[in-house]
């Protein structure tokens, strides 16, 4: 497996994951199943890579789909194309 690392300066890491929480709508607070407030089991580091690699996967996925319909496409046209209709 590969590594991908950040370097965050340490002064700056929780105005770092503070900031991307923020953008993100992390809640310190969420219901629990019988609808009672309880602290976000979650924590702020923890939401901040989950996101992150959200962020590393959607545009991957996207591509990928995109190229996988470009090729079925193509691949249906030219066979619909090859019907012999007279």
């Amino acid at each position: 497996m590969a590594t991908l690392e950040f370097n965050i300066p340490a002064g700056n890491k929780d105005r770092i994951i503070d900031g991307y929480c923020g953008h993100y709508n992390y809640q310190d607070k969420v219901s629990d199943a019988e609808g009672n407030e309880i602290d976000n089991p979650q924590t702020k580091t923890q939401f901040v890579k989950a996101r992150m690699v959200k962020a590393l996967k959607d545009p991957v996925i996207t591509y990928e789909m995109k190229q996988a319909r470009e090729a079925e496409s193509a691949t249906i046209k030219t066979d619909v194309e090859n019907i012999d209709i007279t």
